[in-house]
């Protein structure tokens, strides 16, 4: 029920609407409640449910460790690493990705190509030649993402994770392993 306060005097009002309150409306303010907002208890129940749900995502984000969730992208950073999977300490040093998420793909006339993560979770195409300075493609971790490394013309590798499209042979790109192409 809306009431019309008319207990202040004409003189005292500062505009000519009547004071409103809403004095049968669970959890509102009448004239001699104190100041401050009440809260309805199903508003509070809500508000709580709200943020033990939000909650309960979090957790599970944080408690999921990168490895269970980026694995899936590309099935050999699933298996154990292998000696052959190592880059030499030096390379490591010069490239941003986490030394025990490399797998060796394959080896072609420009070096050793790996795939890994990035110290930020990324999955990396890696490549070491030979007596050079090696280089990464990073790209983000997801299903489909892919990256090439090399020149058009010079020799290519390719990455494509798990649901990626498969690249195109009429472009002259080869199978070289489960997620990785070459192409001369």
């Amino acid at each position: 029920m809306i009431t019309t306060d008319q207990s202040a005097p004409e003189a005292d009002r500062t505009s000519s609407r009547p004071d409103l309150t809403f004095s049968t409306l669970p959890g509102t303010l009448t004239d001699d409640e104190p100041a401050g907002r009440t809260l309805h208890p199903g508003v509070a129940v809500g508000v709580a449910a709200a943020v033990l749900v939000a909650g309960g995502w979090l957790a599970v984000a944080l408690l999921t460790t990168h490895d269970e969730v980026a694995a899936g992208t590309v099935a050999v950073l699933a298996e154990p690493q292998t000696a052959a999977d190592k880059l030499e300490s030096e390379d490591v040093e010069r490239l941003v990705v986490d030394p025990a998420s490399t797998r060796l793909l394959v080896r072609t006339d420009q070096g050793a190509h790996y795939v890994a993560r990035s110290l930020s979770g990324e999955l990396c195409l890696v490549r070491v030649p030979d007596g050079e300075v090696p280089t990464a493609s990073c790209v983000p971790d997801r299903v489909g993402a892919d990256t090439t490394l090399g020149d058009p013309g010079a020799g290519q590798v390719r990455l494509v994770a798990d649901g990626g499209p498969v690249p195109a042979a009429d472009e002259g790109w080869v199978a070289a392993g489960p997620n990785v192409w070459v192409r001369s």
